[in-house]
């Protein structure tokens, strides 16, 4: 059987592949996305914004033209807006790009101008960025100009294409670079297309909308996917001179932006202007300029080269460990891209994306660990609830009990809102490490003071029971036999937990199965165990870790640390110990925790305490 024969050259190239799986319980900083999701204000002008009616009329663009062009200081006739800004770049090739003639633009730079170059029958000019340093790839106007030039003796001069700030490498074309091509298309006997691409501009780099009056045959394009953080309504538009723009918009379907684009791209241009973004925006990229910042010092603390730091994102050279630095960095949840193999000033680089200082600092956490691998140490101490035992069910959910059951008898009508999200929530904020201490801040949060042993005896009451018969008996237990042998084997066991003592040695003796049990030095259980009791002040305090280093005649730089919670990460460096965090059931990567548990000085992050053990024995 014949097959069609395409007019475009499709079998040439190599499609753009998309991510197909769900990608939401990854922190995902591959596809330069804005990994905090959305402005609340932008979701909740869709959801009022968005009823049956809207819904089944096809959207009007005057108010979002107009927005948009007070946003770029030009006139609305000078906007076209687009289902994504590439939809207006496609057609601006398409509609000016002849055959045969060259598209000169800079490589490495975005993947879907020699792509769209490719399609349209072109000759492709890929000029290619100077490299001064791994990663370090810069603008190199002299020969890209020299590039004009040959297409111009040659096949003809079809297309200029810019990006700034680059994606992959983060780098600017200078302004001035920009200017002398420009002047350079304007001195041809016939124009052609010049595109500047500037989709990062926010977080870097000079604008050269100013010049669209100068130069008719430019093109600017502008995205919301980015610093606005509306990937998924895919909204961008192109600016140029308007009867260009008129000749592009009768080339695209009439209803190409969406309803919910439309409405969220009005609301989040709102008072926004060429000269002041409002203040939200600056907001959300000062943010990521700040996290840029420290993404980059602690890559280079780590030896890594880094390249410039004009985007939402840092492209970095790793060398040979490309593949498995992504590899790893999946498997605790988050998602880079590995760059390596696309052109050669990219080769042992990957780029990775910027969203908040906590997040930046979970992503260094994560590369630390991947790159250095695990700490040389000779004691593993642990702590208990929610690192050794699920406690969900115990210690959780008789905090809940508690401050319920005591809210109810003040009559207080916040009784039936308090559960474990409300628990997690202070707990998050550290210092609370003690349950009865949690309990008492949840109270006095609430205007309702109790009697400290008041909250104590409830509390008891529900977990420990009147004979160790209440939630205490059903904690199970987070590592298996066999996982548990194997970190005896390795390392000197210790326990150090926020817990009374007498109920930490009542769960470890509590069935045999939970191996290794409770034991004499170097018999291959728990040589220490340090409780509530043992020390005055609890975690964040890192006497409990001190001292149980201490009992064990070992130095704390010798010492791994592992917990759930932010005092115990911040217990860990206060004593000078490696701090491991682990996530307690029910948090996933995408839950905050890896975030705050980074922030409070975590050295290495892991699923659970198997894995820590997997990962200290490698």
């Amino acid at each position: 059987m014949r097959r069609l024969t395409p007019l475009l050259a499709v079998d040439e190239v190599d499609a753009y592949v998309a991510p197909e799986r769900d990608r939401r319980q990854f922190l995902r900083l591959d596809v330069n996305e804005d990994p905090r999701g959305a402005p609340e204000h932008l979701v909740q002008a869709l959801r009022d914004g968005l009823d049956a009616d809207s819904l089944a009329t096809y959207p009007s663009y005057a108010a979002l033209q107009r927005a948009a062009a007070r946003a770029c200081g030009v006139d609305p006739a000078q906007v076209l807006l687009c289902n994504g800004g590439d939809q207006g770049l496609e057609a601006i090739l398409r509609l000016y790009l002849a055959p045969g003639t060259a598209l000169v633009t800079h490589a490495p730079g975005f993947d879907m101008f020699p792509l769209w170059g490719r399609l349209h029958h072109a000759e492709l000019t890929l000029v290619p960025l100077v490299a001064t340093a791994p990663a370090h790839l810069g603008f190199d106007v002299e020969a890209f100009l020299t590039a004009i030039e040959a297409a111009v003796a040659g096949p003809g001069l079809g297309a200029v294409a810019l990006v700034t700030p680059n994606n992959p490498t983060g780098s600017i074309v200078p302004r001035a670079d920009t200017l002398r091509i420009l002047e350079r298309v304007a001195a041809l006997p016939t124009p052609v297309p010049v595109i500047v691409d500037e989709t990062y501009i926010d977080f870097g780099g000079e604008t050269v909308v100013p010049w669209l009056s100068r130069f008719p045959f430019l093109f600017v394009q502008r995205s919301t996917s980015k610093s606005i953080g509306l990937a998924g309504l895919r909204l961008g538009w192109v600016l140029g001179d308007p009867t260009e723009i008129a000749r592009l918009g009768r080339a695209l379907e009439p209803f190409r932006v969406n309803r919910a684009a439309e409405i969220a791209g009005v609301a989040a241009l709102e008072g926004a202007s060429a000269d002041v973004a409002p203040a939200w925006l600056r907001a959300r990229v000062d943010e990521v300029c700040e996290a840029r910042g420290v993404l980059a010092d602690g890559l280079r603390q780590l030896g890594l080269s880094v390249g410039a730091e004009s985007a939402n994102f840092l492209l970095v050279h790793v060398g040979e460990r490309h593949d498995a630095l992504c590899a790893g960095l999946q498997a605790q949840g988050i998602l880079i891209r590995d760059r390596h193999g696309k052109h050669p000033l990219l080769d042992g680089c990957v780029r990775i994306g910027v969203g908040t200082v906590a997040q930046a600092q979970r992503t260094l956490c994560a590369i630390r660990g991947v790159l250095q691998g695990p700490p040389a140490i000779d004691a593993l101490l642990l702590d208990m609830d929610g690192t050794l035992v699920d406690v969900r069910a115990s210690c959780r959910r008789a905090i809940v009990e508690t401050v319920a059951g005591l809210l109810r008898d003040a009559g207080h009508a916040e009784a039936a809102c308090v559960d474990d999200a409300m628990v997690d929530a202070y707990k998050a904020r550290g210092g609370l490490n003690n349950d009865w201490d949690c309990a008492d801040a949840m109270l006095r949060d609430r205007g309702v003071a109790v009697a400290y042993d008041v909250i104590v005896a409830r509390h008891q009451q529900a977990y420990r029971g009147a004979d160790w018969d209440g939630y205490i008996r059903g904690e199970p237990w987070l590592w298996s036999p066999a996982v548990a042998a194997q970190a005896a084997a390795h390392f000197r066991l210790g326990l150090v937990t926020g817990r009374p003592t007498d109920e930490a040695w009542y769960t470890l003796r509590r069935d045999d199965a939970a191996l290794p049990a409770p034991g004499a030095p170097g018999a291959g259980g728990f040589e220490v165990v340090i409780g509530m009791d043992d020390v005055v002040d609890g975690k964040p305090d890192p006497a409990g870790i001190v001292r149980a280093a201490a009992v064990m005649s070992i130095g704390c730089d010798r010492v791994a640390y592992v917990g759930d919670a932010v005092d115990d990460m911040r217990a860990a460096k206060a004593a000078g110990a490696y701090a491991i965090g682990v996530l307690a059931p029910g948090r996933g990567w995408n839950s905050g925790w890896p975030e705050r548990l980074a922030a409070a000085g975590a050295d290495w992050i892991a699923a659970d305490i198997e894995e820590v053990v997997r990962w200290l024995v490698q």
